[in-house]
């Protein structure tokens, strides 16, 4: 009995005998959308001892929604006996919670707000909540969306923005003349403000406001985890939709300082960190209590998107990219991982969803280098999570994406290969046919995507395709140097180059592709193989190095450059016999009309001569007498 006594102790100041019925029933009948003002005395009378009217209220009412309590003890009960209305305690939560999304208001209100939520989100908790009816969608979603209107930053920018203008000078008549338009414009957009919303952006946070709103937030949020753990929204999907939002949103509330995984052994109490517990939060609503089907996890992965290709979460079909911070990294790094967690544990019923997730980081991605590096990354550690069907399965709708009108779908399959030519060849771990198969191999990555691209009709894809091929080749001590190896060996002869097959004599064309580089003392190793056949009009087709030397002589400036970077890494990899021709492209492109690609010519020639100094001095005086003639 000495929890109803103390439940009774700490309602007597949220049941004051002056509350009008009519206002209660007024909530109700607008179904918490619209409310008229709570009298203010009745208010006052609330909050005169500040915030222990709500901790002790749910410091009364936990023991209820935590323990086992014999039926004699139940809340339910306690309320009917002494007449108080659960009805009236869900309105006045929603009165102070009601009042913080309406306006920008106080630190203090704020945190009365928030607690509001957190005493309703605990009678929610409490056994025979359903059949009393204290679950309202409007005001669920209402004590939800709270935790994240309540962060004051948004408050703090118009504050500082605000004490700032005044500072502008008032002496430049030039300026003002130049500005005289837009200060017009300022002022009709001041003209339609109302007092009360001036009002709103004086609202100032310190630094301890803020600290003391970010531990209700975080105390708010781990009640409300809590209740998820045993609360079904599985027929609510519209809550789930808003709680998902909210979860992802609160991710990157702040920085977590220790490395943490998302699983379902972690304990709550042990989480110190808000976006800890946003992802138990997103863990959770795709466990079965709270879905049905993949519906859920669709959702969920559609919002981690943004999160992995950074840029704004939100509604609406423009999302800016956001700036490429520490803080911004690090939360896409645990997107990643959450993810990856509920592959590792959902399996079957996952791949679907994760192919999906896939091929939108493909088609959305920002199309600006630094940002598509790290989309391929990411694509690239969630493709190896897929078994070796669903794996190969995408690779062909990759390569389907390689010939799609879109440029920057183009460009980004081949960061998507350069980034899965990093890795190990994938090994087949199932049945799989033989079509299939092509696709888990470097040669495939190497002949079909980046040798391949470097015939596009767009300069931006031919040059993208040549650096990473270049860098390919500077890299192709690993898996790769086979494919690259076979794609250099048996191409039709041209002019000037002699086909390695019909010379095999030491006498081969200098583009006969050798491991000297990386076992100099050895004789030189050369592996015959047949190239795979392409459509007509392929670079294997009219064979990959007279097809280079197209790309050298390229219209477009930034093409010949990424030719010439292929063109020294071939030759990195040479025998000096036949070199002639190839130097005096080089030679030729230092005269070049672009600067930068001159500059690059320079610069491989140098290269080129101080690696065969290094190898060979008589290499190095036939090259130095190669360009001399």
């Amino acid at each position: 009995m000495e929890a109803c006594g103390n439940l009774a102790c700490a309602l007597q100041i949220w049941c004051p005998l002056d509350l009008s019925q009519e206002w209660v029933d007024g909530v109700w009948e607008l179904e918490f959308t619209e409310t008229e003002p709570l009298d203010a005395s009745i208010e006052a009378e609330i909050v005169q001892t500040g915030l222990s009217a709500f901790t002790e209220l749910y410091s009364a009412m936990l023991p209820f929604a935590t323990e086992k309590r014999e039926a004699a003890e139940s809340i339910w009960t306690f309320f009917m006996e002494n007449r108080i209305s659960h009805n009236a305690l869900m309105a006045l939560f929603h009165h102070f919670v009601y009042k913080v999304l309406k306006k920008n208001v106080s630190a203090q209100q704020q945190e009365f707000g928030l607690h509001a939520a957190g005493l309703y989100f605990l009678l929610l908790e409490v056994p025979g909540s359903v059949v009393n009816q204290v679950f309202h969608p409007v005001i669920f979603d209402k004590c939800i969306q709270i935790l994240k209107k309540c962060w004051p930053q948004e408050s703090s920018l118009n504050q500082k923005r605000k004490k700032e203008q005044p500072k502008n000078p008032q002496g430049n008549s030039q300026e003002s003349s130049k500005r005289a338009r837009p200060h017009r414009r300022e002022e009709v957009e001041m003209d339609e403000i109302t007092p009360e919303e001036e009002d709103e952006e004086n609202v100032f946070f310190s630094s301890e406001d803020r600290r003391q709103i970010r531990n209700v937030i975080f105390h708010v949020l781990k009640n409300f985890i809590r209740l998820l753990s045993k609360f079904s929204l599985k027929e609510k999907p519209e809550c789930i939709q808003n709680c998902v939002e909210v979860f992802v949103a609160l991710t990157s509330f702040e920085p977590v300082h220790y490395e943490f995984q998302v699983t379902q052994a972690r304990i709550l109490r042990e989480m110190k960190y808000i976006p800890e517990l946003a992802y138990h939060g997103l863990y959770l609503l795709c466990s079965p209590l709270h879905r049905e089907g993949d519906k859920v996890l669709r959702y969920v992965l559609h919002q981690m998107l943004y999160i992995i290709l950074m840029v704004e979460v939100g509604k609406g079909s423009h999302h800016a990219p956001l700036a490429i911070t520490p803080p911004v990294v690090s939360s896409r790094k645990l997107a990643i991982q959450f993810v990856s967690l509920l592959v590792d544990e959902l399996r079957e019923s996952m791949y679907p969803v994760l192919r999906t997730l896939l091929q939108h980081i493909c088609v959305k991605v920002v199309d600006k280098s630094e940002y598509r590096t790290y989309a391929a990354q990411s694509l690239v550690q969630l493709l190896n999570k897929l078994p070796c069907a669903e794996y190969a399965s995408f690779m062909a709708w990759l390569y389907g994406l390689t010939r799609n009108a879109k440029v920057s779908y183009r460009v980004f399959t081949l960061d998507v290969a350069l980034a899965l030519l990093e890795l190990p060849e994938r090994e087949v771990d199932g049945p799989l046919t033989l079509e299939h198969k092509k696709f888990l191999k470097h040669k495939f990555l190497v002949q079909e995507i980046l040798v391949a691209r470097c015939k596009d009709k767009a300069p931006t894809v031919r040059s993208k395709a040549l650096s990473s091929f270049a860098h390919c080749l500077e890299s192709s001590a690993t898996a790769p140097s086979d494919s690259i190896q076979e794609l250099l060996q048996n191409t039709p002869a041209a002019p000037g180059v002699q086909s390695h097959q019909q010379s095999p004599s030491t006498n081969s064309s200098a583009f006969s592709y050798q491991r000297q580089i990386h076992n100099p003392s050895a004789g030189s190793e050369v592996i015959h193989t047949d190239s795979s056949g392409e459509a007509a009009g392929s670079m294997a087709e009219m064979g990959f190095l007279v097809s280079l030397r197209n790309r050298v002589g390229d219209e477009k400036t930034s093409v010949r450059k990424s030719a010439v970077q292929v063109l020294v890494n071939l030759l990195k990899h040479c025998s000096v016999a036949g070199l002639q021709a190839e130097l005096s492209i080089l030679q030729d492109r230092c005269r070049d009309v672009a600067v930068s690609v001159r500059k690059q010519a320079l610069q491989s020639l140098t290269e080129l001569l101080l690696i065969f100094f290094s190898l060979n001095l008589e290499l190095f005086q036939k090259s130095a007498a190669l360009l001399q003639s």
